[in-house]
């Protein structure tokens, strides 16, 4: 078999489908990273995290994520989820990209688009 841009996409989906059972059936979520192939192979990155804590009750892995990094940005730990108005339109914060030195907050706005802010556009109430 030879790789190529359309049987790599089927490739990907397959192993979607076949993940998402074992997500349901262990309580973890697992995220596929790009897909880098040649003719002959591929490599990909596959991340995994548990979807409950020690006790068995279920926790969002985004949120997780956001508390044990959101000193590193200094936005409060509790800030997840929050809201906040910028230029006249609320957004809900959803996550933090410690890589993204300018814009790092990522939210969400009441249709559900992403966008991303710098922390100053933050009130601060929501910063560290």
């Amino acid at each position: 078999m030879t790789f190529n841009k359309s049987n790599i996409k089927t490739i990907r989906a397959d192993a979607a489908a076949a993940l998402a059972a074992v997500e349901s059936k262990h309580g973890v979520k697992f995220s596929l990273g790009n897909i880098r192939y040649s003719t002959n192979d591929f490599r990909c990155k596959l991340e995994c995290v548990s979807t409950a804590d020690a006790n068995g009750n279920a926790v969002n892995p985004d949120e997780v994520k956001f508390k044990e990094n959101s000193w590193a940005i200094g936005i409060a730990k509790d800030a997840f989820g929050k809201s906040f108005t910028s230029r006249g339109k609320k957004y809900t914060i959803t996550g933090i990209n410690r890589r993204a030195r300018k814009f790092p907050v990522e939210a969400v706005n009441t249709r559900g688009d992403r966008y991303k802010f710098p922390v100053s556009a933050l009130p601060t109430h929501l910063q560290a």
